[in-house]
C-alpha cells in the first residue's frame, strides 16, 4: 500500500531525527513542535504525533490548510495506549515485517488510517511515533488511480468512508455490501451489481490488507 510506506517514512524521520526522544522522555511540547512540524509539513502528512513511553500524547499536530500546510494542535483525549498499532509497539512485539503496526482508527474529524513505530533514546524504548492519513483526503487520489468511486467498510459492512458525492445525506444511496461479500475467504473475487443515483454500477470488493492482516474492506464501483 503506497500510503503505508508514506507512512513509513514519515515514521522513521520523527523517530530518528535528534532532539525527539530527549523531548519525548522530558514531556517537551514546544521541542517537539518545533522539530516535527517541519517533518510533517515536507511529508504533507495529514496527522503526526508523539507518544510517550506509557502511551500519552506529548504532542500531535493535524493539517487544517492543505494549500498553506497549516498545522492545528491535536487535543482529542482518546487513549492511544488502547490502540493495538500502539500497544505493540510498547510491548515491544516484533513479527516478521518488524516492529511498526497499522491500523484503522476512528478520529473526531473521521475516519483515519495510521501507522506506528517506536522511538528509542539508545536501546531504551521512550515513545511512539504516529502517523495518520484521513480516508477522506487520500481517498480522491485512489479514485483518480482506479478511474472509479471508492469506498471503504469496516468488517460489519459499514462504510466508513467513500467517494461517491454525498453518500451519507443520500438515503437512496445504499452502500452497504452483500452479506457474502463479508464471508468470503477471497473478497476479491467478489463482485456486486448495484443501483446508486439512478445509474447501474459494477462494484468489486475486497480486503484492506496491510502488514499481511485484514483490516476492513472496500470497493470499487
Amino acid at each position: 500500500m503506497r500510503r503505508e510506506r508514506k507512512h513509513l517514512e514519515v515514521v522513521r524521520s520523527v523517530a530518528f531525527t535528534d532532539g525527539v526522544a530527549t523531548a519525548a522522555t522530558s514531556g517537551n511540547a514546544p521541542a517537539l513542535a518545533q522539530i516535527v512540524n517541519p517533518l510533517a509539513a515536507n511529508a504533507r502528512a495529514d496527522r503526526v504525533e508523539v507518544l510517550d513511553a506509557t502511551g500519552k500524547r506529548v504532542f500531535g499536530a493535524k493539517l487544517t490548510d492543505a494549500r498553506a500546510l497549516t498545522y492545528a494542535e491535536i487535543d482529542e483525549r482518546d487513549d492511544r495506549a488502547s490502540w493495538p498499532a500502539v500497544s505493540n509497539v510498547l510491548t515491544k512485539q516484533v513479527d516478521a515485517l518488524g516492529d511498526k503496526y497499522a491500523q484503522l482508527v476512528e478520529t473526531p474529524d473521521g475516519w483515519a488510517f495510521y501507522t506506528s513505530g517506536p522511538i528509542y533514546d539508545g536501546d531504551k524504548l521512550v515513545g511512539v511515533a504516529l502517523v495518520g492519513s484521513m480516508l477522506s483526503s487520500f481517498l480522491p487520489s485512489v479514485k483518480a488511480e482506479a478511474l472509479a468511486d471508492v469506498t471503504v467498510y469496516d468488517f460489519s459492512g459499514s462504510p466508513l468512508a467513500t467517494t461517491f458525492a454525498d453518500a451519507e445525506n443520500n438515503t437512496d444511496v445504499n452502500l452497504t455490501p452483500a452479506h457474502d461479500v463479508l464471508t468470503s475467504g477471497d473478497a476479491s473475487t467478489i463482485r456486486e451489481h448495484k443501483t446508486l443515483y439512478g445509474r447501474d454500477f459494477d462494484m468489486l470488493y475486497g480486503k484492506i490488507v496491510i502488514r499481511d492482516k485484514a483490516v476492513g474492506h472496500y470497493s470499487i464501483g
